[in-house]
């Protein structure tokens, strides 16, 4: 794959289907469980490229034993046309040699039709391991990425500030929007609110949902609702990944 994506490089993103919004995840270094952010995304990108060249490699097998194959059947038919000949001066060259020219296209017709079978399965399962592999590809990035977000988020609430003023955007010119957020992220948001300038031309209502996960919120207001839960963005994510191989697959 040419294009990788790192969970670090992920940016605020405001939708204009549904204003879902992906945030910032910050790119300090640290531990995540044995994950490391700047690497994990590649990894797995890494893992696909070697089962390509493996795949590829299989293919190559299959060409060359096809290319054996055909190399047999044309020693086979010099073999016939020399014993059609043979055989042929005793009751007549021609004859002889007729039956032998027949004998060897039939035989080379086999072994040609085999060969397409041998390199069109070869092709069939390059094809179907690759399509497993996208896919495993696809779920181990969503995977870390869960990871990732989840472990800095669970003590660090400035994620929230892209978020708030990407939302703000999206919905336009409000005067007041609630904003719904785990009982965690509200008691870190009484701890450091000002350390994240959330200033706004709107007023600003912080409430606790407990139905929310840890790293997301709702935002309400009467022009509309942001949907910025966690398992929201990363539903994008997958959405976005699904594309990028979609594209490396027809590009």
């Amino acid at each position: 794959m040419s294009r990788i994506i790192k969970a670090a490089d992920l940016k605020v993103l405001v939708t204009s289907d549904d204003q879902t919004i992906i945030p910032v995840i910050p790119t300090e270094k640290g531990s995540n469980e044995g994950f490391t952010k700047g690497a994990t995304i590649l990894d797995a990108a890494n893992l696909l490229e070697d089962a390509q060249a493996k795949a590829d490699e299989i293919l190559a097998q299959a060409e060359r034993e096809a290319q054996e194959r055909l190399e047999q059947a044309e020693e086979e038919v010099e073999s016939i046309r020399l014993r059609a000949k043979e055989a042929g001066f005793a009751e007549g060259y021609q004859e002889g040699l007729e039956e032998g020219r027949q004998k060897a296209l039939e035989k080379a017709a086999e072994l040609l039709a085999l060969l397409q079978s041998t390199v069109d399965e070869a092709v069939r399962l390059r094809a179907a391991n690759l399509q497993t592999l996208e896919d495993d590809f696809l779920k181990l990035s969503v995977f870390l990425a869960d990871k990732i977000i989840r472990k800095e988020v669970e003590t660090d609430i400035s994620w929230l500030q892209p978020i708030l003023k990407e939302a703000l955007e999206a919905l336009g010119t409000v005067e007041r929007a609630v904003v719904l957020l785990n009982p965690v992220d509200y008691a870190l948001l009484q701890n450091h609110e000002q350390d994240l300038n959330l200033s706004s031309r709107a007023q600003l209502t912080f409430e606790q949902d407990p139905s929310i996960s840890q790293g997301g919120c709702l935002i309400e207001s009467d022009t509309g609702l942001i949907d910025a839960r966690l398992e929201r963005r990363l539903g994008k994510l997958a959405h976005h990944l699904l594309e990028v191989l979609y594209d490396e697959n027809n590009g």
